[in-house]
């Protein structure tokens, strides 16, 4: 070819046509089968970036069922499971030489839809979402184990919990409410686990920028209980005190 590119292969009316290989100066190389001269039917391709594909093509891209591979120490990269006009889609299995696998649902090259990602963590809990997926981010609902062995169940955002959603530590800590951006926002409950200094105390009310802000009650486990105004953690403004002996305080806290 005028290119310097090569063809080895059948050709049927000047078009390439059935089986051959398209070798060319620079780009993809292709081995495989053709129709009316594009990629057609099953073949492998070599990208420049030495990243190779193997599977079902139509019109001259990946569409089908396919593996592609790219091998790197630390970028490597594999996938295998549908394509569609060149991209992953559909129902697929991803692997990252870091550690993360996720199977699942795939559209238009990302994580779209439901599925499963894993990030392996020898000698220590392996990281795991499960759920849904927009643009490659756990988004919508799902349930995600932290490396920490803390647990998170409910709404997702970008990749962080967002909307209302159940948290609990390895300790047993308990949040139950609202998130934004990963982070406690807006009117929940927070409950000491049995491991803790405060093992049986509960925080039910407004939180702000993850702290007690607002209007909210403080449940000790021995039976006090303050219901009032809080600022940054602490009883601040008006409130009630309620001893377990009987005694209350009604007045201004600081």
């Amino acid at each position: 070819m005028e290119d310097g590119s090569v063809y080895v292969g059948d050709m049927v009316d000047g078009k390439r046509h059935g089986t051959g290989s398209f070798l060319p100066l620079e780009g993809d190389r292709y081995i495989g089968e053709w129709a009316n001269d594009k990629e057609e039917g099953n073949g492998r391709r070599i990208y420049k970036d030495s990243s190779i594909y193997e599977g079902d093509f139509k019109n001259g891209e990946p569409d089908g069922e396919g593996k592609l591979t790219y091998s790197h120490p630390v970028l490597g990269y594999s996938y295998a499971g549908g394509f569609k006009a060149g991209k992953q889609s559909g129902r697929g299995r991803e692997e990252r030489s870091q550690g993360i696998v996720y199977e699942g649902e795939f559209l238009d090259g990302k994580r779209n839809g439901k599925g499963t990602l894993t990030r392996k963590n020898p000698g220590k809990q392996d990281a795991k979402y499960v759920g849904e997926f927009v643009n490659g981010l756990p988004q919508g609902t799902g349930s995600m184990i932290f490396e920490d062995s803390s647990t998170y169940r409910g709404a997702f955002q970008k990749g962080l919990p967002h909307g209302i959603g159940q948290k609990t530590l390895a300790n047993g800590d308990t949040y139950n409410g609202s998130w934004v951006r990963g982070i406690k926002h807006g009117k929940g409950t927070n409950t000491w686990g049995p491991k803790t200094l405060f093992a049986g105390d509960k925080y039910v009310g407004e939180f702000e920028a993850g702290e007690f802000n607002g209007q909210g009650t403080y449940t000790y486990a021995v039976g006090h209980k303050y219901v009032g105004t809080f600022r940054d953690n602490k009883p601040n403004g008006q409130g009630i005190f309620s001893a377990i002996d009987g005694a209350e305080y009604v007045g201004e806290f600081r």
